[in-house]
This record gives structure tokens, C-alpha cells and sequence, in this order.
């Protein structure tokens, strides 16, 4: 089985988001038992909730986030992952230096997920919405989920052990 960690800083809402909107998709193409998908935070509060936006973000798509326990990333699970993709740059240097020789498989979401270099050159990260408004948070996960599906239609159609990228 396959292993896609999403990254974010607290792990309680867009990585969550990140992660349940890949999980539906897996769902939705019958392919759950190929990938294990799971999120984590640089700088989460182990345990703590998905923020109240999120979850009714999440309600409102059909997706249950109510039992998200935020966690933090480990160089164990990092080393472990086939890819990881992070919601912002800054989040993959952190990575990248935390866990020396795993560049390669660790990159933005947006920069895995984009058709062109251009398509993110003025906005390459998705914007953390935490402490904004409902309204905020569905547009993170419009952004969101219109990344996460391009991803993992790319993950989805490489063969296991396969470049990431």
C-alpha cells in the first residue's frame, strides 16, 4: 500500500481537509485499499480537534472531520511516505530540513497538482485559513479540492516505486 501524507502547520484544517477530500476520492474510484492517506502539522497540538470551520466546511461537502485528532509530523512518518505535499513552500523547506534526502518526494500541493509553472508563479501556497470565517474555508476548500483531485489523478496513474513527480 501506498502512502500520501498531507502537511499543513496546526494539522486542523487545511491538511485535514486535504486529507478526507483524497480519501473520498480513493472511495469514489474503488481504489482505498491501494493508497493510505493521512495528514499531519509542522507545528500541531497533538490531539486537538479539526477547527469548528473545517468540520462545517466538511459537513456541507459530505465529509465527516468531527473525529480528526490533529498530529504532528515525524521524520519516522515522513521517511515512511511515497509523497508528501504540503499547503506551502515554507512547510516543505522545514520538511526537507528536518528529513535530509527526501527532496524527491516532497513538494506543495499546488506544484505537484498544477498543469503549468505559471498556473501558481504569483500564488504558490494554499492560504491557511485558520481563525477566518466559514466563508474563508470553503474557499480554501474549493482550492483544495480542485488541487487534491489533480494530484491524485497524477499519484493515482503512477506505478508504485515510480518518480513521484
Amino acid at each position: 500500500m501506498r502512502k500520501l501524507l498531507f502537511i499543513c502547520t496546526g494539522n486542523t484544517c487545511r491538511s485535514s481537509l486535504a486529507e478526507v477530500i483524497a480519501r473520498r476520492i480513493l472511495e469514489e474510484r474503488g481504489k482505498e485499499k491501494e493508497v493510505l492517506v493521512s495528514s499531519a502539522g509542522l507545528a500541531a497540538i497533538p490531539g486537538m480537534p479539526a477547527s469548528p470551520q473545517a468540520i462545517e466546511v466538511a459537513e456541507q461537502e459530505g465529509l465527516d472531520l468531527k473525529g480528526h485528532q490533529a498530529r504532528n509530523a515525524t521524520p519516522e512518518g515522513l521517511k515512511e511516505a511515497d509523497l508528501i505535499l504540503t499547503m506551502t513552500e515554507q512547510h516543505k523547506q522545514m520538511i526537507c530540513e528536518l528529513v535530509p534526502r527526501i527532496d524527491d518526494k516532497v513538494y506543495t500541493l499546488k506544484e505537484y497538482a498544477a498543469d503549468t509553472r505559471e498556473e501558481i508563479e504569483n500564488n504558490p501556497d494554499i492560504a491557511d485559513p485558520f481563525g477566518e470565517s466559514v466563508e474563508v474555508y470553503q474557499e480554501c476548500y474549493e482550492e483544495l479540492k480542485r488541487y487534491v483531485t489533480r494530484a491524485m489523478d497524477k499519484f493515482l496513474e503512477k506505478e508504485p516505486g515510480a518518480d513521484s513527480a
